[in-house]
């Protein structure tokens, strides 16, 4: 589930700041995998770690919401070779 921790009329300074921090209680999985990024044409390699990383900061993010964005991404990235 969704924890919530509420800070309100925290003083900072002379202002007051009223905080939300929202985290999942588990890790949403990986939109891709290894396999995917394989069988979109790349060879075994260290490569495969950059994209899935940067796909994995990208989901975080929310850039990337759905295995098919994920997907349509990774197809539109250049140097899949």
């Amino acid at each position: 589930g969704v924890w919530t921790l509420r800070a309100s009329k925290l003083n900072v300074g002379q202002s007051r700041l009223a905080v939300d921090v929202k985290f999942d209680s588990a890790p949403k999985p990986p939109l891709l995998t290894g396999r995917d990024v394989l069988a979109a044409g790349l060879t075994p390699g260290p490569r495969i770690g950059v994209i899935l990383r940067d796909a994995q900061e990208l989901q975080l993010n929310g850039e990337l919401s759905s295995r098919e964005a994920a997907l349509a991404w990774l197809q539109g990235r250049g140097g899949l070779e």
